[in-house]
């Protein structure tokens, strides 16, 4: 994959309906200090567990946070950050963190829409996307499955070199209400995008 700009995580179960998917960004310091511009969401997509009625249990893990690279650097302080939330999701940006954290889901499923504006620049936007889970069946709880990267970006500088030089991916399973996310020892699927 790093002979193109996007891996593509996923994780999977035994089920297919079940699985989390997230990426990593392969950035390039560009050629006579043109570098290129990228923004990275800490968490594309959740599953938030809710009971029969629709009601989420818990937003644990549910945040995302947006950062903007140029080349290598984190520039995203020099950026101006709206964000449209889709219809049945409410929830809260802050401009200082650069945190969004859902608080309110009506829907089924809905997103966050990131704008990102500075002058002399093409706009950028980004989807957050969630996903209610009801339990299964007989009451049971719902299980949530998600992987995390130790980082969200890869810079590829002039001279060919990776910094950081590795990525850590780590898979987590949560069982109903509970907030503590336990080792999950699944299966990697590595795809190109």
């Amino acid at each position: 994959w790093l002979n193109d700009k996007i891996a593509i995580i996923k994780l999977v179960t035994n089920d297919n309906d079940v699985y989390d998917i997230t990426q990593i960004n392969k950035i390039y310091d560009g050629a006579a200090g043109n570098s290129t511009v990228a923004a990275v969401l800490s968490n594309e997509n959740h599953v938030v567990a809710v009971k029969s009625d629709g009601t989420v249990k818990s937003w644990a893990g549910a945040s995302t946070e947006i950062h903007i690279y140029e080349g290598g650097n984190d520039v995203t302080s020099q950026w101006t950050i709206t964000k449209n939330d889709g219809s049945g999701l409410t929830g809260t940006y802050n401009s200082s963190t650069h945190i969004y954290t859902p608080s309110s889901l009506t829907a089924d499923n809905s997103y966050a829409d990131f704008t990102c504006t500075r002058t002399g620049y093409s706009n950028i936007t980004k989807r957050y996307t969630i996903t209610k889970q009801y339990a299964g069946a007989d009451g049971e709880d719902a299980i949530i499955y998600e992987v995390t990267p130790s980082v969200y970006a890869l810079n590829l500088n002039e001279a060919g070199a990776f910094n950081p030089t590795s990525v850590t991916f780590n898979a987590y399973k949560k069982v109903g209400e509970t907030l503590v996310k336990s080792t999950y020892s699944g299966r990697f699927i590595i795809s190109e995008s």
